[in-house]
C-alpha cells in the first residue's frame, strides 16, 4: 500500500535580489520516510551536479525525492524517483548525482550494514550568484 501524504503549499517569495525564483511544493520529511533511522547519510565522494539549463533559465529553484540503496561500501543502487516539485525537469540530474556519489557505510551495533530503501531529499536552489544543491 502507497500512501503520500505530501501537500503542495506555494510559497510567494516577496524579494531575490538579482532574478526572481518560481516558488516550489513543500518538501517531504526525510527522516520520517526513512523510519527514523538515526544516521546522517553523509557522502565521502560528491560528484558536481548540474543544475537543469531550461530551469537554471527560468529562476525555478526544485527537490527530487529519490528511493535506493546503499550498499555496505557505500554505492548506491536501485535509484528510484519518487516525487518531485516543481516539475521532473530535475529528475535527472539528481539520479545522476546521487549515482556518482559514495557514502560512509551504516553502522547498527558496530556492524557494517546495507541500507535497503533510503530517501534521499536532492534539493535545488538559486543563490545571488550560483546554484547549491542539498541533499
Amino acid at each position: 500500500m502507497r500512501s503520500k501524504l505530501i501537500h503542495f503549499c506555494y510559497l510567494l517569495l516577496a524579494s531575490c535580489a538579482s532574478r526572481d525564483v518560481m516558488p516550489v511544493g513543500e518538501r517531504p520529511n526525510v527522516q520520517i520516510l526513512n523510519g527514523g533511522v538515526e544516521w546522517s547519510v553523509r557522502r565521502t565522494i560528491s560528484p558536481k551536479m548540474l543544475y537543469p539549463k531550461s530551469e537554471f533559465d527560468k529562476g525555478q529553484e526544485g527537490w527530487v525525492l529519490v528511493r535506493g540503496d546503499i550498499s555496505k561500501q557505500g554505492d548506491t543502487s536501485n535509484l528510484k524517483v519518487i516525487d518531485f516539485s516543481p516539475n521532473a525537469a530535475f529528475s535527472s540530474a539528481a539520479i545522476n548525482y546521487l549515482r556518482g556519489s559514495k557514502f560512509e557505510p551504516y553502522k547498527q551495533k558496530g556492524e557494517i550494514m546495507p541500507l535497503k530503501n533510503y530517501y534521499f531529499l536532492i534539493i535545488f536552489e538559486l543563490g545571488e550568484r550560483y546554484p547549491s544543491y542539498k541533499g
